[in-house]
């Protein structure tokens, strides 16, 4: 698969014999559509690494649907955990032309447990209907948002959807609204939403290399904002991580995501359809 010239800075996936390892760059979903016709236009990789080593594998496809103005971000993730068991865990984003949420399904699956979460928002009513079901218990609640807000899930491809959302302010740090789920293999907390800030580091565009290819990154840092009353009034509030961002051009998908606790994702290659 040979790369044009605008798509020189995405690493390509070479169309050749492959390892054992590699075997896995090949991965498929298999998604009920309907009748819609989304067009695939970005597909992907990443790895994952805690200390230099690495542990999780992620796969991810983009299709843009031209009628409905949608995108759909579908993940899956594998990683083998202490027990040797492995963990899978398949996110699928649905998002408006703005990049809102509309629908966001994560399933989780390990062993003899298995999770699937569900957020839907109604835009009529500013509100994101959530589900939780595993084999034992089915839980429904409803949480009240503004028009502008993101859903964090596991999935790497789809963590920077929120900067596509609004227009960004280079030269201050930017704030943004984010639900998150606390909940993994029993409905326990309820959930709520988080302040982010993402601020520019270098104004500038920084060249990276990542699997030997040459990348054109734009930096960000990203944090958690503290801005509860209560939390300003305890004695220590816990320092929270920061995360280095290496965006790309294409549709917020990072090119690495490097945190200050050991953590670092990085793109294995990245596909731009439309271009090929």
């Amino acid at each position: 698969m040979a790369a044009s010239d605008k798509n020189r800075d995405v690493p390509i996936l070479k169309k050749e014999a492959k390892s054992k390892e590699e075997i896995d760059d090949d991965f498929e979903f298999s998604i009920d559509w309907g009748q819609s016709k989304p067009v695939k236009i970005y597909r992907g990789a990443y790895t994952y690494l805690r200390n230099g080593s690495p542990y999780c594998e992620e796969n991810f496809e983009v299709y843009r649907d031209k009628k409905e103005f949608t995108f759909n971000f579908l993940s899956s993730i594998m990683s083998r955990v202490s027990t040797g068991e492995f963990l899978k865990l398949t996110v699928d984003y649905k998002v408006t032309k703005d990049y809102v949420p509309l629908k966001v399904t994560v399933k989780k699956d390990l062993g003899r447990e298995k999770v699937e979460e569900t957020y839907l928002y109604d835009s009529k009513k500013n509100v994101v209907n959530y589900t939780f079901k595993n084999k034992r218990n089915l839980h429904r609640c409803q949480i009240t948002t503004n028009p502008r807000f993101h859903i964090f899930t596991p999935a790497a491809c789809t963590s920077m959807l929120f900067f596509l959302s609004k227009k960004f302010d280079v030269t201050s740090k930017n704030i943004y609204s984010v639900l998150s789920s606390p909940n993994q293999w029993e409905y326990k907390h309820e959930l709520k939403f988080r302040t982010v800030s993402l601020e520019r580091v270098s104004l500038t565009i920084e060249a990276i290399n990542l699997n030997g290819a040459d990348l054109q990154a734009i930096h960000y840092r990203f944090t958690e904002d503290i801005k509860s009353e209560d939390e300003k009034e305890k004695e220590a509030v816990a320092l929270q991580p920061i995360i280095q961002v290496y965006l790309s051009r294409h549709q917020a998908i990072p090119y690495s995501l490097v945190s200050d606790e050991g953590t670092v994702i990085n793109i294995k290659f990245l596909n731009n359809l439309e271009q090929e």
